[in-house]
């Protein structure tokens, strides 16, 4: 499976609109946390999203475009594809 690490910046947006945004990345399959080697589960940053599956780059991109357009606020998204994902003094979920 591909790992991607997505961020999506909506303009003009408050804490309600992120929520929603939330709501909408984890409909179509992105998630707000990852997992380490060891079973830890922690928080990514504000904004930011994992998402690991059988998808191209692009795919992922339309998915993201379509949860940000839900919002029906502006929006600007980054997709990276991940090989391998380190952390450190990430909060716990």
């Amino acid at each position: 499976m591909t790992k991607y690490v997505t961020r999506v910046v909506l303009k003009r947006a408050d804490g309600d609109d992120y929520e929603q945004l939330h709501d909408l990345m984890d409909t179509q399959g992105f998630s707000r946390t990852v997992t380490s080697t060891d079973g830890k589960v922690r928080q990514l940053p504000d904004a930011e999203y994992y998402f690991s599956g059988n998808f191209t780059i692009d795919q992922l991109l339309d998915r993201a475009k379509v949860a940000a357009g839900g919002t029906g606020l502006e929006y600007a998204i980054l997709v990276t594809q991940a090989t391998a994902l380190r952390w450190v003094n990430l909060k716990s979920a």
